[in-house]
């Protein structure tokens, strides 16, 4: 280990592991040498990551604004609307947590935060703007990091939700969403409120749900036509012809009201399990 010491720029030596998330720190006997990341090439830290794996643990900045939001229900300063991607991660190879982290803040510019909870659960919160992935963009990026960085990962993409309602309640359901459907099944990459609705909310009192009022009054505030629209296309098995005639209304005029929900909720009401989650609104909140 005093061979290492000479060769890798050293800070100083610490008796109990530093907080400080900019350091990566070698066990020396009694006492720990901290090294500036800033200062190692990626090899370096991946050369030391073999030396460090048990004690350089990931650790939250309880400071960090959405730790705030998420844990002790403070409001994000920036408007606007934002959603949590949550990432079960079972590293094979742990050597590459530093790249695989950068990655993902790579995305795009609507990533606002990642936060690790722990070493398999990750936090990716998005912001909503005009060049915001599909959940098949999103998916195919993470097959992508599987493959680069020797992982497993299985993903929920949350739901887009204003920045004035509680994102500690929202996270707090959608977290419970997340480990009951992995616990059903680990063999879906990407899950949805959509796709998980109908498991979870079977066993759960839909009525006091949070996270279905907020998305409720989100969408459905203006008092528009949406909710005969979703009720008369669940009633006809998602068939457009038989929902227009039924509403006396044009195909196309029916096609563009769909279109116009879809931009809305990011729920596609040609899909029955979108359109399931919709009419679960409508039906226990209207």
């Amino acid at each position: 280990m005093g061979k290492l010491e000479t060769i890798f720029p050293t800070e100083k030596n610490y008796k109990n592991i530093p907080t400080d998330s900019s350091l990566l720190c070698i066990e020396n006997d009694d006492y720990l040498v901290g090294n500036a990341k800033k200062d190692l090439t990626d090899i370096e830290i991946e050369v030391l990551s073999l030396f460090t794996d048990k004690i350089n643990k990931p650790l939250i900045n309880k400071n960090s604004e959405w730790y705030q939001i998420l844990m002790n229900d403070a409001f994000p300063t920036d408007i606007g609307e934002y959603r949590i991607i949550q990432v079960n991660l079972i590293k094979t190879n742990p050597h590459f947590c530093t790249q695989w982290e950068t990655e993902i803040k790579q995305i795009s510019n609507s990533i606002h935060a990642v936060l690790k909870l722990s070493d398999e659960r990750i936090l990716i919160i998005e912001k909503k703007k005009t060049n915001t992935f599909s959940i098949e963009k999103i998916e195919d990026f993470f097959l992508a990091l599987d493959m680069n960085y020797d992982c497993q990962s299985n993903l929920f993409i949350g739901t887009f939700c204003d920045y004035h309602f509680s994102f500690k309640k929202i996270f707090s359901e959608e977290r419970r969403i997340f480990d009951f459907s992995l616990t059903q099944s680990s063999e879906t990459k990407s899950l949805t409120l959509a796709n998980c609705a109908l498991d979870f909310y079977s066993q759960e009192p839909v009525n006091k749900s949070y996270l279905l009022k907020t998305l409720h009054t989100q969408w459905f505030q203006h008092g528009d036509n949406c909710s005969e629209i979703i009720e008369g296309l669940w009633k006809n098995h998602g068939n457009i012809s038989v929902t227009a005639k039924n509403l006396s209304m044009y195909r196309s005029t029916l096609v563009y009201k769909i279109d116009k929900i879809f931009e809305e909720t990011q729920l596609n009401l040609r899909k029955m399990d979108d359109l399931f989650l919709l009419y679960l609104l409508v039906s226990n909140f209207s």
